[in-house]
């Protein structure tokens, strides 16, 4: 009886249907839209991150600032290369998304299913890290704080 049940519920099939197929469009145009506005976000993060880079590094050489300031705008380098991967994850379910809605194309479909998965999961992982480094960094500035007194 439960080989029988389980035979049955690896034939079934998911279908879409119409009304899908326009909330997976939508989903996709949404998708798009987080993907370009993500890209540009990135740009920005780039030129600001070595624009203060610049900055600091001149005014450093005066005795104003202490040393190591000049690196700041390399974090932001640094962090925008991380939000790359995911948005590149996003970009793609948007595209493969497209084609299958439109082509009928179940090879797209599962693909680009597959990029949302990768967008998410590297999102949980970034999450989980970034979880447990803000406390770090809070602790490091405090002592780093306490030291400068």
């Amino acid at each position: 009886m439960e080989d029988q049940e389980i035979v049955t519920k690896e034939t079934r099939e998911l279908t879409v249907n119409q009304r899908t197929k326009k909330y997976l469009n939508q989903i996709r145009n949404w998708a798009m839209f987080f993907a370009v506005l993500g890209f540009v976000g990135i740009g920005i993060m780039v030129v600001a991150g070595l624009f203060v880079s610049t900055i600091f590094s001149t005014m450093s050489s005066g005795e104003s600032m202490p040393d190591g300031f000049q690196y700041i705008g390399l974090i932001y380098v640094v962090l925008a290369m991380v939000y790359l991967p995911p948005l590149i994850y996003l970009l793609k379910f948007s595209t493969k998304m497209q084609k299958a809605v439109y082509e009928i194309d179940n090879f797209s479909f599962e693909d680009a299913f597959k990029n949302l998965k990768s967008h998410f999961k590297f999102m949980g992982i970034f999450t989980i890290v970034m979880l447990v480094l803000y406390p770090l960094i809070m602790i490091f500035a405090f002592f780093a704080a306490d030291m400068m007194k």
